[in-house]
């Protein structure tokens, strides 16, 4: 594989950002100091930074489409496509022409392959896909697209030479389901009708649906059942409190039940008052 060497780099590192350069090739093999007196074997193609930065890919984690996608849209689904890539003489071919064949069985041009690749041109390497508050009938058909997207996407990595994978974009790693359990007077512009009072029944079933892919979840702690959603919920996935009009000692009572993340902090809420 290919390797690189950036020099003259600001590295964005745990301690903070630091002057030096950076090694790899699919992973990071080596990091130095500017005052290291090092340099690198002729098989690196060096790259000289001139003091830009270079940072870790971005985890965006709550990103409900772009790029003329969205995943609210439920437009992907596998059909007959993964078991027509499986059919592939793949199983009997392993040359490199074959992989290449392979390669042009899969839906690279659907909107959620665009989009996952303008992800990755833009520096995001993984993220939640994020639904917005739609009608049980459309939730979970969102659910199950996200979810044949994911699978295809894996499909396609394992199917195809490291030089193609870039095509694949950006992972999805979950899903992020902003609603339905939302407050009414908070919802901004998230559907009225189709808001709900918390229900962990409903939520387990959509999970399910999604190939138990939910890892984020966003719930008004004010409403009626609120609190034992969260204690159900939050033994599968991260439970956040926003488009909330609660007080303050029932946001901290629902902490205490198990929610520990907060949706747009400060965004669909109430202000926070001296006197309040």
């Amino acid at each position: 594989m290919k390797r690189f060497f950036i020099k003259n780099a600001s590295l964005l590192l745990p301690c903070g950002l630091q002057t030096g350069s950076i090694e790899f090739d699919s992973t990071i093999t080596a990091l130095h100091r500017s005052n290291d007196s090092y340099a690198p074997d002729c098989e690196c193609e060096t790259l000289d930074a001139h003091g830009g930065f270079v940072v870790p890919g971005l985890f965006d984690i709550h990103t409900h489409g772009a790029y003329g996608a969205d995943f609210s849209d439920a437009d992907f689904s596998d059909r007959n496509v993964l078991n027509d890539i499986h059919e592939c003489s793949i199983h009997e071919c392993s040359n490199y022409k074959c992989n290449e064949f392979d390669a042009d069985s899969f839906p690279l041009d659907s909107p959620l392959f665009r989009l996952s690749r303008y992800y990755l041109s833009q520096g995001v390497t993984s993220f939640l896909a994020t639904t917005m508050t739609l009608c049980a009938e459309e939730l979970f058909a969102a659910m199950r697209s996200i979810d044949a997207f994911c699978r295809m996407r894996a499909e396609f990595i394992k199917r195809t030479p490291k030089r193609l994978h870039h095509l694949a974009g950006a992972k999805c790693i979950g899903i992020n389901l902003e609603g339905p359990f939302l407050s009414s007077s908070k919802r901004g512009s998230q559907a009225e009708c189709n808001l709900l009072a918390p229900d962990a029944a409903l939520f387990h079933q959509l999970n399910a649906a999604s190939g138990g892919r939910i890892k984020l979840v966003t719930v008004a702690p004010e409403l009626p059942g609120a609190f034992e959603f969260i204690r159900s919920v939050s033994n599968c996935c991260t439970v956040s409190e926003g488009h909330s009009a609660a007080d303050y000692n029932t946001a901290i009572a629902a902490f205490r039940a198990g929610a520990s993340h907060v949706t747009h902090i400060f965004n669909g809420m109430n202000d926070c008052l001296h006197r309040s």
